[in-house]
């Protein structure tokens, strides 16, 4: 009997001695490990399915997904979830697939939820001329599928609409005055619905120009600066930018953007002010310094020249911004080969 016993324990720790080389290249091979494998989605809405990668070295870019079915459509993909918008109800199922041909498949069902009512948030809206604006608009009940039949303006000289996404109208505003806005919906099922909203147009002077960070140090090469303009929907768009001192920091003369890239080109300080049309200022105080060298070698370690002969030699820092101030050059016999 203890015989017997013995022969069939040898044979599973062969076994699994076997089997263990095939488990180990699955691993590095990859695998998908999902945090759900089935979604019930209530109505049009946006979703995440989360997933994770073993090994965590493996790139998620790598990865391959397909939809089977059109109840769903994919949005974007960022490490670790794929988003998902509903288009309507139904079923579908999404497989993941790594380089080596692991998969994970998850199935995703959309409910139906029916319009029966529209409205923007607000009634009326009082923006500033000369900007991109978003209106958000909602149904009852919420996340009700539908689909936009038009969306007009009183006056299209004064107010362009630039698009209608999930929930929003984007308008440009063109000029003062007082408008109306309406936004006709199908809720899929025969029935129209419409949001109206009033606008006020009006300009909007710059009250104040905000800058997160105000003081900054930095090594030499690029920096981006980010301000915002108070009102968030000022009508005067374009700041001008100065530098105090454009041999330590060199900056674009204007944006219109909310960010600007500006040059680090050598230690020292300077001031970037940014100034709106009406004389609303704000102010960042940079300080540019290189960071210490720790390493310094040549590219090459020997040197064959001609007699009489000049040459130049290549040399590395580490960290690669460190300051070349203050390092000299010597040679061990002037006489052979000076600096």
């Amino acid at each position: 009997m203890k015989e017997y016993m013995l022969k069939k324990l040898l044979a599973i720790m062969l076994a699994l001695f076997t089997a263990m080389p095939s488990m180990v290249k699955a691993d590095e091979e990859g695998r998908i490990i999902l945090k759900q494998e089935e979604y019930i989605i209530e109505g049009m809405r946006s979703f995440l399915i989360e997933y994770e990668l073993y090994p965590e070295t493996l790139d998620h870019k790598d990865l391959k997904v397909n939809i089977d079915g059109s109840a769903i459509a994919m949005y974007s993909a960022d490490e670790g979830a794929l988003k998902f918008q509903t288009d309507h109800p139904g079923t579908s199922t999404v497989t993941i697939s790594t380089l080596n041909g692991d998969t994970a498949t998850v199935k995703v069902t959309v409910n139906d939820v029916t319009a029966e009512r529209i409205a923007f948030e607000k009634p009326e809206y009082t923006l500033g001329v000369n900007n991109v604006i978003e209106l958000h608009m909602f149904t009852q009940p919420e996340y009700a599928f539908y689909t936009i039949e038009q969306a007009v303006v009183s006056d299209d000289s004064a107010i362009k609409v630039e698009g209608v996404y999930f929930g929003t109208v984007l308008l440009r505003i063109l000029k003062e005055g007082d408008f109306t806005i309406a936004l006709t919906i199908d809720n899929r099922k025969g029935e129209k619905y419409t949001a109206n909203a009033v606008i006020h147009s009006v300009f909007k002077p710059v009250e104040n120009i905000r800058i997160p960070i105000d003081q900054f140090t930095a090594v030499p090469g690029n920096l981006t600066v980010v301000y915002r303009l108070e009102p968030l929907d000022a009508s005067e768009r374009t700041v001008s930018i100065t530098s105090s001192n454009p041999e330590v920091v060199q900056v674009p003369e204007t944006t219109d953007n909310s960010t600007f890239n500006v040059r680090l080109l050598k230690e020292g300080e300077a001031d970037i002010t940014i100034t709106a049309a009406n004389g609303a200022t704000g102010t960042i105080h940079i300080t540019v310094k290189a960071e210490e060298v720790k390493v310094m070698r040549w590219q090459q370690d020997e040197r064959v020249i001609a007699l009489g002969g000049t040459a130049g030699t290549m040399f590395l820092l580490t960290p690669t911004n460190g300051s070349v101030e203050g390092i000299v050059f010597t040679s061990s016999d002037e006489e052979v080969a000076d600096v």
